[in-house]
């Protein structure tokens, strides 16, 4: 079966799910290069890095798409900053992380309070879009009842 496609979830899906086909070879994936085309001649790789399959298909590095998308996370105070932190082991995804512990940079108060927290996810949640609000675990459950996206942990 030959399939053409330039979506990137669906090759994206391929490096994922199918590892151990590309490696065995039953499923092969062809790009044919611009990047490294020289005086009109594309060249076809095959089963590059999936790197470099991102980077055919969007001209950018995908490490680079990352860090220029982090996820912010708002916290009450740096104490709660400093326990998120502990939680993600890998340097790697806490370079894609924000942390936020106040939400006015002009002030350097202790941080920010669970309902100015909660304020800002009832009312203005589109401003949050990319982000996650934890709360500290001496919030009671009722706060975050009108919060609409929420997971607990």
């Amino acid at each position: 079966m030959i399939v053409s496609t330039h979506s990137l979830h669906l090759i994206s899906h391929i490096y994922l799910e199918h590892g151990e086909n590309l490696k065995k070879d039953r499923i092969v994936v062809n790009f044919v290069s611009k990047s490294t085309a020289v005086d009109g001649n594309y060249p076809i790789l095959r089963n590059p890095p999936y790197e470099l399959a991102y980077k055919e298909l969007t001209l950018q590095d995908p490490e680079e798409a990352v860090k220029a998308r982090k996820i912010r996370v708002f916290c009450e105070d740096d104490h709660a900053v400093h326990f998120a932190k502990k939680l993600i082991k890998s340097r790697k995804i806490l370079s894609c992380v924000e942390f936020h512990s106040s939400l006015n940079k002009q002030e350097n108060g202790p941080g920010t309070s669970y309902s100015a927290l909660r304020a800002l996810c009832v009312n203005y949640p589109l401003l949050l879009e990319r982000s996650l609000v934890l709360f500290d675990g001496d919030v009671p459950a009722t706060v975050t009842d009108n919060i609409k996206i929420k997971a607990s942990i």
